[in-house]
This record gives structure tokens, C-alpha cells and sequence, in this order.
């Protein structure tokens, strides 16, 4: 199979039905499907009729489809120099790659391992910056000059003297379970499949869908009045939101991997009565 040439399609195109989401290795398994080759753009946004949103995204370790997972890598570029001039109207720019950057913070990089993410650009340390999304990046063994493309140009001069970015790879390039990793990442969707290391599949990201609720007393969803709000917890499973008063002191247990309290959504469905039921949540992620 002739590679998909993702550098001249939209990073984020949004299909409705019907499209092959599945490839052609799995059969009609449609959004279930698990692939060692990728066959969509990392991120790539598909939404159902029905209002259901999915990512096509990369399994960075074996995921769960009754847990929320988040993204493993951190940002892949610190506060770097911009490495040539560029000029209002460009679409390429060049930045310094250091020995601490990458997602193995070795200062190497895979080409268009960047794509689908994200740059900031500050012309001067204090000027106001731009936001741009990476269509392609360039490969680097080591530390060096790394030539990003953008999908919009650059409306501000840079400078080698002055100009700073930083990037990030897409939230959906390598997602993973807590694993006890360095410090909490954030949850960014509920896996279709139970994909393992390398493999390729889509996220739910918006919409009904059921994740496992937190089993701690007084933290069920949808068993009382004004619980209906809904957070993930460490592990990607879900409870209400924590509140305090002014008398309270939260437990470090409380804040433990500090994503206790990212709003992932809201019931909208519990049992007949004052019970918890399933309950059905509005997943609200990624619209």
C-alpha cells in the first residue's frame, strides 16, 4: 500500500458518515478497528450522525475501553531560538532543537512526528505571540536546526536575535493509562478498542458513552441532587467534582496526579430512582 500522503490534507478535516474509518485490513469494523499501520492523520477529527466525535490517535500502551486516557508525551520542544529570519508571509520556520528535547528528551526527532501539533511563536520575548498548527516537521538524529511547516504563514517578522517558539506534537500522536509516569497528564478521550503499544485507533471525544465511575463513597455520579457534573480521576475513571468550603483543607490524597478535577463532562442518565444506574455520561472533550 502506497503511503498516504498526509502533508496536503487538512490536519484536523472533519468526515461524517460514511467513510472507511477502519482501513483495509480490518474489514467493516468501522471505528473498532485496531491497526499496526496508520491509515488516517493523527488527530484527525470524525463525527458520527448522530453527533458522536472520534480522534484517530496512537496507542502509546495497552488501553481500556471503559477508562479514559490521556496523553503520555510532554511538550517536545522547550523555549527555542528561531534558527533562520523569517519573513511575513511564511509558511516554513526554522528552530534550534536541544539536547533535552523530543519525546525521549534526547534532542532526536522522527519526521512529521510533530504534525497535527501545535507552535508558538514571540517575534520579541514580549510581543504578543502566534499560534500555528504543524503540518510537517523535519527529522533530526541529534540536536540541531528543525524546519517546521505551518498551515497558515507567519504575519510577524523573526529574528535569529530576538525570536522564541515552542511546539508540541498532537495530544493524540501517543496516549496511554496512568502508569505512574512523570506526573499527570491530561485525560483527552474514552479508546474505542483496546489497543496495545504501536497501534492505531480512534478516541470518543464528545458525546454519550459510559466510563467507569469512581467507587469511593460520596463520590458516585447521578445519585443526588447537584451531582451531575462530571471530572476524571487519575486513572480515567470518573467522579463528581470536589467541593470545599473556606474550613477546608483538601488531603494530598485528594489532588493525587492532580487531574481529579479536569471537567470531562455530565450524567445525563442515571436509574429510575436515586440510584446511580450506569450512568450514561455526555463525554465533553473534543467537540
Amino acid at each position: 500500500m502506497a503511503p498516504l500522503n498526509f502533508r496536503s490534507t487538512p490536519i484536523l478535516g472533519t468526515f461524517t458518515q460514511p467513510l472507511d474509518l477502519s482501513g483495509d485490513s480490518t474489514g467493516d469494523l468501522g471505528p473498532f478497528a485496531r491497526d499496526t499501520v496508520q491509515r488516517h492523520m493523527v488527530g484527525r477529527r470524525y463525527m458520527t450522525d448522530l453527533g458522536i466525535v472520534l480522534r484517530y490517535s496512537g496507542a502509546g500502551d495497552t488501553l481500556k475501553t471503559d477508562h479514559l486516557c490521556q496523553t503520555i508525551t510532554g511538550q517536545h520542544m522547550g523555549y527555542a531560538a528561531i534558527a533562520v529570519a523569517g519573513s511575513i508571509g511564511d509558511t516554513r520556520v526554522a528552530c534550534t532543537f536541544g539536547s533535552g528535547d523530543g519525546a525521549a528528551s534526547s534532542g532526536a526527532v522522527a519526521e512529521d512526528e510533530m504534525q497535527g501539533g501545535s507552535i508558538i511563536l514571540w517575534p520579541t520575548p514580549t510581543s504578543i505571540c502566534m499560534n500555528r498548527t504543524i503540518l510537517h516537521n523535519t527529522v533530526l538524529a541529534s540536536t540541531g536546526t528543525i524546519y517546521y511547516d505551518l498551515d497558515f504563514p507567519i504575519n510577524v517578522d523573526l529574528t535569529t536575535a530576538s525570536s522564541k517558539a515552542e511546539a508540541m506534537a498532537s495530544m493524540y500522536q501517543s496516549v496511554g493509562m496512568d502508569s505512574g509516569r512523570d506526573g499527570p497528564r491530561s485525560l483527552i478521550g474514552l479508546p474505542m478498542v483496546a489497543a496495545i503499544d504501536g497501534e492505531w485507533c480512534w478516541l470518543q471525544t464528545w458525546g454519550i458513552c459510559w466510563v467507569t465511575p469512581s467507587n469511593q463513597s460520596g463520590k458516585e455520579i447521578g445519585n443526588v441532587d447537584h451531582s451531575y457534573q462530571v471530572v476524571g480521576r487519575h486513572d480515567g475513571s470518573l467522579q463528581t467534582h470536589e467541593t470545599y468550603t473556606a474550613a477546608d483543607t483538601p488531603t494530598v490524597t485528594e489532588y493525587t496526579n492532580g487531574v481529579e478535577q479536569q471537567h470531562v463532562g455530565f450524567t445525563v442518565s442515571s436509574a429510575q430512582g436515586t440510584g446511580q444506574g450506569a450512568p450514561f455520561i455526555m463525554l465533553q472533550i473534543a467537540p
